[in-house]
């Protein structure tokens, strides 16, 4: 048996709150104000420092999405929004492989062209059946296409976002990668399940001419499965993707779009807290504290918010276990907040988790740029937790990025596997990594 997939982890007032404020004051409190708007409503109705090559971040089985585009559909009523892959990779009858990664447009183009072959595959998957590693891995070999997202998903969302609804117990897993294999006539999906790293296939009622005519769009382009290589790094994940040559990707900045000053006090009653009533002080760091019965707030000057609500009262029309309401809630919010301000960003969620003693469902978001996840720190861009069908706590990092006009050129795949083995081994990955000051791109390592 594998090893399961561990959780991710980063290695690399009684009176009036304020006196009257003045015309710049205000202009500062309108601009929050816009950007946290629709937080109110939601409310009130309902994770580095520098990572470099070298410093270990877990990955959690998650529902996730890559910035690569973004595909819509519904589970039940909750709108799903799951964005493409990290990787695409077309595998032609002789084995040759051609490798999509690192260029958003590209991801775009490619999930575009193979994305409803994936959706039809999941809606019309038969159960799993349990495999090898060593079919698993002459399946990536074989003709068909492998796709790798940044994060776990729940399979019945990913079949959600792409349009179709399963009836395979399949539904229940997660995972991130998955494989069209095609061969004896037929089309095969095969993934790799997060919990427990075993592997799985299904029969599917896909076509294989029509997707083999369309894997004829994509020629060889040197890539290789480390598996197949004889580079000897034993330690690295035997599906990271090798390209000949030093990765170019777009260099980006990020700033905090709330500005170092900010006045927060138009944030309380939109987050549901009485501004009449509330208390409000100042920390010796600059962080605004609001408390109001059961509800705080805090805003700290570099862009980071949180709420919590330590007795929520909970909410009409919500069942217990009732994810779709859970998703819904925390997905509006932080596309009404972080998402909203993020500028060249998406916001991306990388996780979810439910607490049955509780009721309580936590769901994470990161930041990617141009099919590249965002590393803010140890933490996530948003967590949002959701307790009985009421928002008891909300965590936002905002952060706005921008095109610097320049490239940025990490090291070269090959070298990126050499440091990984050197540091214990695991799966090399491309991302942006922010320290509040300055964002750079280099490789991080899952395990």
């Amino acid at each position: 048996m594998r090893k399961p997939v561990p959780a991710r982890k980063i290695i690399q007032f009684k009176k009036p709150l304020l006196p009257p404020m003045s015309d710049r004051s205000k202009e500062r409190a309108k601009t929050v104000l816009i950007i946290v708007l629709a937080i109110s409503g939601m409310l009130l109705a309902v994770n580095s420092g520098l990572f470099q090559l070298g410093v270990s971040r877990k990955q959690t089985a998650s529902a996730g999405q890559a910035a690569a585009g973004s595909q819509s559909g519904t589970a039940g009523s909750v709108a799903v929004n799951i964005a493409g892959p990290y990787v695409i990779a077309v595998t032609d009858a002789s084995g040759s492989h051609c490798a999509l990664t690192y260029d958003g447009a590209e991801l775009v183009q490619a999930y575009d062209g193979l994305s409803a072959y994936l959706g039809e595959a999941l809606g019309s998957a038969g159960d799993p059946e349990q495999v090898t590693e060593t079919e698993w891995t002459a399946t990536l070999k074989g003709t068909g296409a492998y796709f790798d997202f940044v994060y776990a998903q729940p399979i019945y969302l990913l079949s959600a976002s792409l349009g179709t609804s399963m009836t395979s117990s399949a539904s229940q897993h997660s995972a991130r990668r998955f494989c069209l294999s095609l061969y004896d006539g037929s089309v095969y999906l095969y993934y790799q399940r997060a919990k427990d790293g075993e592997y799985y296939k299904c029969t599917t009622a896909v076509n294989m001419a029509a997707v083999t005519a369309k894997l004829g769009d994509w020629k060889p382009n040197g890539a290789a499965f480390r598996f197949e290589t004889d580079y000897g790094y034993d330690k690295v994940d035997g599906c990271f993707i090798i390209l000949d040559g030093q990765p170019q990707v777009h260099a980006i900045s990020g700033q905090n779009p709330l500005g170092a000053n900010f006045d927060v006090s138009a944030l309380t009653a939109k987050l549901g807290m009485n501004s009449y009533l509330a208390s409000g002080y100042q920390e010796g760091d600059g962080t605004r504290v609001y408390v109001d019965g059961s509800c705080t707030l805090r805003a700290s000057a570099d862009g980071k918010v949180t709420f919590k609500d330590s007795e929520p009262s909970g909410a009409d029309g919500y069942g217990k276990t009732d994810i779709k309401a859970a998703l819904r809630t925390a997905n509006q919010i932080v596309s009404a907040t972080i998402a909203a301000s993020g500028g060249i960003a998406s916001a991306v969620m990388d996780g979810i988790k439910y607490d049955d003693n509780t009721d309580t469902y936590t769901v994470k978001y990161d930041y990617q740029v141009t099919g590249l996840p965002v590393s803010v720190g140890s933490g996530s861009a948003a967590v949002i937790t959701v307790t009985g069908g009421s928002v008891t706590g909300a965590e936002l990092y905002y952060r706005e990025y921008t095109y610097t006009g320049s490239d940025d050129s990490p090291l070269p795949a090959v070298q990126a596997m050499a440091v990984a083995q050197a540091k214990g081994g695991g799966m090399p990955q491309l991302c942006y990594v922010d320290s509040g000051d300055t964002v750079t791109a280099g490789w991080i390592i899952v395990k």
